[in-house]
Parts: C-alpha cells; structure tokens; sequence
C-alpha cells in the first residue's frame, strides 16, 4: 500500500475511500452471527453484502495525528435500504 501524506488525507475528506467486494451471506453465516451475538441480522439468507466507506472528517490532534471519521455503510445487492449505516473513528499518528 502507498504512503499518503497527512495533507493528501485531509484532501479526501467528503470523497469515497473505499469499497468492498460483494460478501456472499448463507443461512449459515447468519447462524454463526447469531451464535456469537445472540441476535440475527435483519440480511436475509443468500443475499449479498458489501461495505462502502466515506471519510467524513479530519481533525487534528497534534503534531503528525489526526482523528478521522470515515462512515462505513453495508449494502445488500439490489436493496433499496442500506443493512447498516454507522460512523468509525480512528486515531492515525504520521512518521
């Protein structure tokens, strides 16, 4: 993977930094969820899923680190509601 420079990062805010491959989801794998959790998703049997990833935000915390706010949402292929929508943060010291 590149190096990005704290400046090119704080340039992507508003801009999709990424998006995962289609995530195939059998009955199994919402059963496996749902033994660890205790709770099942509301993704039904044989649907597919992926994420898409948006930074929302860039604030700095010091010298060379920042705290960013990237928004993470899981999609279900040919759905017209997203599964999930939530906010990540992430601490990021630059050498």
């Amino acid at each position: 993977m590149p190096e990005i420079t704290l400046d090119a990062y704080k340039a992507m805010v508003g801009r999709e930094v990424g998006v995962s491959r289609w995530l195939d989801v059998p009955q199994e794998r919402i059963d496996a969820f749902a033994d660890v959790t205790d709770d099942i998703a509301p993704v039904r049997a044989g649907s597919r899923i992926r994420g898409r990833f948006v930074l929302k935000e860039v604030v700095d915390r010091g010298p060379k680190e920042i705290m960013a706010k990237t928004q993470a949402t899981v999609e279900i292929e040919g759905g017209e509601k997203p599964a999930l929508v939530a906010d990540m943060l992430g601490l990021t010291r630059f050498a």
